[in-house]
């Protein structure tokens, strides 16, 4: 991949390392704490100190990754090739940034603004599903670098 590309692998892996650590510590952590304790608080605490990285490092994965798709299979409507397993990887990483766009979108203009104690189950809802999104990011990105998806 010459030496852009190793770099965009590590940029890339380094954002996914921000972005899907952030969720993790959050869905494992201060979730369930959150939820026991009813402190919507806890919820707002997290969120805003993980915003100003979080969402950085996801924009730094958006266009590594585009980069890094457009260097593995120049031709995007190649990337609809069912029967490829690079392609499939690279599908299944658009539907998990599709994903990931709508759940912060709703949960940043429906339920963030509005959170409360009654409207947290809401919120645990959308963070344990983002946080099942970034998982299987990392998984499909990992499938990239063994060939792609065998499925």
């Amino acid at each position: 991949m010459g030496d852009i590309g190793v770099w965009l692998v590590f940029a890339h892996l380094l954002g996914a390392c921000v972005w899907v650590g952030g969720h993790l510590v959050l869905a494992l952590r201060i979730l369930p704490a959150a939820l026991r304790a009813r402190d919507v608080g806890a919820i707002q605490r997290f969120e805003a100190a993980f915003e100003g990285l979080g969402l950085p490092a996801f924009a730094l994965q958006v266009a590594t990754g585009l980069w890094l798709a457009l260097r593995l299979s120049p031709d995007p409507c190649a990337w609809l090739d069912l029967s490829d397993p690079l392609s499939r990887a690279i599908l299944l990483k658009l539907g998990c940034l599709a994903a990931s766009v709508a759940l912060a979108a709703h949960a940043r203009l429906r339920l963030i603004p509005d959170l409360r104690t009654e409207t947290l189950p809401a919120l645990a809802g959308h963070i344990r599903a983002i946080t099942a999104v970034s998982v299987i990011f990392v998984l499909a990105g990992a499938s990239i670098r063994a060939g792609g998806l065998g499925l």
